[in-house]
């Protein structure tokens, strides 16, 4: 697919996202700013591809314009995304002499052990059985497990691993766990599959699924990041400072976040999440500029944390001398 016909697809993706009903005749206009192709045939047939793709679509031949359906459409509005960065970075590859004196990516950005990215890609599309050597960061001693590849998340420059632990003969009725790709040393395909069903048989065993664990993506619905937990969903309010409002707009912290005020004074907001690790260390990494309201909970375990580092700052000590 063409880097141009990405470009089309994401800015009329934009465009739907932010006006949610559009006509023809804007849709034009906007590939005509960015010189695309933008003839009403043209334009035609990329809402035809946009749909066949998932994005949810539909002529209004009242108002003449299309409605979108956001919230059917989240995940292949990620995927346009993705293709118009994936083009980017294949043009900047293309002539690294050239384009890297104007451009500089962060160090994480290839994360370490994502060259095993393919092969585990193929083994949950395969459902093949895999063995990693894999090594944790607490222990000295690597280990090799078996495991049934269910599901790869992306989060915070690191990659993971959503697999089932095979133990001995038989899968082990429990949770799925996570496994970091940058611990892992090796990794295995073997000819074996698993059952269709795995993931289903597991999910009742899931501290809180209660039956609404239907795909491994929807055991991260109701938390932040990677880790689990079983605390319950909770309406967790963040009241930040004022001029935080446009970062957490353009960057939502969930799916579920909802403005509750925004003025000059405040710009509070709520998600219903399990409060996790994960959302501890993204409040902690505001410096000050969010207050949590609720839970509580949450509220006095940030206060304890914020206490416990300033402890560490009451006792003066002298500067290290550095050595001549």
């Amino acid at each position: 697919m063409s880097f141009k016909k990405n470009q089309s697809f994401y800015l009329i993706n934009q465009l739907i996202q932010n006006r949610k009903t559009v006509s023809s005749f804007e849709i034009q206009q906007k590939l005509s700013d960015y010189d695309l192709p933008s003839s009403e045939r043209t334009v035609q047939r990329l809402i035809s591809d946009l749909k066949d793709m998932g994005l949810e679509l539909a002529y209004n031949p009242q108002t003449r314009k299309y409605d979108f359906n956001a919230m059917d459409s989240t995940d292949q509005t990620k995927l346009l995304a993705l293709m118009v960065t994936a083009d980017f970075m294949q043009s900047v590859a293309a002539f690294p002499t050239n384009t890297l004196q104007y451009i500089d990516f962060d160090d994480r950005l290839v994360a370490k052990g994502a060259h095993f990215l393919p092969d585990l890609f193929l083994a949950i599309q395969q459902r093949k059985w895999i063995e990693i050597v894999y090594q944790r960061y607490e222990t000295e001693t690597p280990k090799t497990h078996r495991l049934a590849p269910l599901f790869l998340k992306e989060f915070n420059y690191r990659w993971y691993l959503l697999a089932a632990v095979k133990n001995g003969h038989t899968d082990e009725k429990k949770m799925p766990l996570l496994f970091g790709l940058d611990r892992i040393q090796q990794l295995t395909l073997t000819g074996q599959k698993f059952n269709k069903n795995l993931f289903q048989s597991l999910s009742e065993y899931t501290p809180w699924s209660k039956g609404s664990i239907k795909k491994p993506m929807d055991l991260f619905d109701d938390v932040i990041g990677v880790r689990f937990t079983n605390e319950a969903v909770q309406q967790v309010k963040l009241k930040f400072s004022p001029e935080q409002a446009p970062f957490v707009q353009s960057q939502p912290w969930h799916s579920t976040q909802m403005i509750l005020a925004n003025t000059e004074e405040e710009f509070t907001i709520e998600i219903c999440v399990r409060p996790n690790d994960d959302l501890m260390t993204m409040i902690l990494a505001q410096h000050g500029n969010v207050e949590v309201l609720e839970p509580l909970s949450l509220r006095e375990k940030v206060q304890s944390l914020l206490q416990k580092s300033l402890e560490k700052y009451k006792t003066h000590k002298k500067p290290i001398k550095k050595k001549k």
